[in-house]
């Protein structure tokens, strides 16, 4: 009799225990080096009580401590880290935890980033001037299982894979991450040595990519190579403000009542 009654008492714990997991909102970790797009995400994710913010980081040594002691369910990632490589965030996280989801909300061009981002390990990617219309179902997305991109982005994986010729591809397609990050922060504006500082290597390492870049582009010096990079973050409207200059992209709003007044 003692017996049975202990077996009831264990499924009834086990059935509560499942209920108040059930009933857990889903623990998300927000990394993004700029604090407004941060309250922007903060603000439209923390709206619905399925989901919670367990922690922000703007680095990817920050993202890396909160990911270890969050444990987060799911993890929203920038690609642009204060001069970091968000890809590099992306593949270290997803050895951390290969169960736990981590979808990629950047300015970065889609059609050269996304599949870059979901063999690091990624499981989504949104630009961020659809973060309001997409991040939602993105999550629950995630959350099931699957993978997030757009219409256009999915279309064009299809066809890369279905398709025996890759015409028209990105010249920018062909470098290694490595190389389209320090690419990336020559079109910022910044020397050899201020990339070299952020990514933590020497600055020979760094010179040894650009002239990699170089090659690979059919670009003869330096210099053209800094007006060509230039001409590419012009078109794909990336520009050189600093954090306290920022503003959200179209489609991150400030959380309800976080609006700062105009002069």
């Amino acid at each position: 009799m003692h017996d049975s009654t202990e077996g009831i008492g264990a499924g009834g714990g086990e059935v509560v225990a499942r209920d108040a997991a059930a009933a857990k909102p889903v623990q998300i970790l927000v990394v993004d080096d700029h604090p407004v797009v941060r309250e922007g995400l903060v603000g439209i994710i923390s709206r619905h009580q399925e989901y919670a913010i367990c922690g922000e980081a703007a680095t990817i040594e920050g993202a890396l401590d909160q990911a270890r002691t969050k444990k987060p369910d799911l993890v929203l990632v920038d690609l642009l880290l204060k001069g970091q490589d968000g890809l590099e965030l992306v593949r270290r996280l997803h050895r951390l935890n290969r169960s736990m989801p981590i979808l990629v909300i950047s300015i970065q061009d889609e059609e050269l980033y996304a599949e870059r981002a979901l063999r690091a390990g990624a499981s989504g990617y949104i630009m961020k001037d659809a973060v309001t219309e997409n991040i939602l179902s993105a999550i629950e997305t995630l959350r099931e299982g699957g993978v997030f991109l757009s219409k256009a982005m999915t279309g064009r994986i299809v066809r890369k894979y279905v398709d025996t010729k890759h015409d028209g591809e990105p010249e920018l397609s062909q470098l290694t991450d490595r190389e389209l990050h320090v690419f990336q922060q020559i079109a910022l504006g910044l020397k050899m040595r201020e990339i070299a500082e952020a990514m933590g290597l020497s600055v020979k390492t760094i010179e040894t990519f650009r002239e990699n870049i170089k090659k690979k582009l059919g670009i003869r010096s330096a210099s053209e190579l800094v007006r060509f990079a230039a001409n590419w973050a012009s078109i794909h409207g990336i520009d050189q403000k600093s954090d306290s200059e920022a503003t959200p992209p179209p489609g991150v709003l400030p959380p309800p009542g976080g609006e700062t007044s105009g002069p």
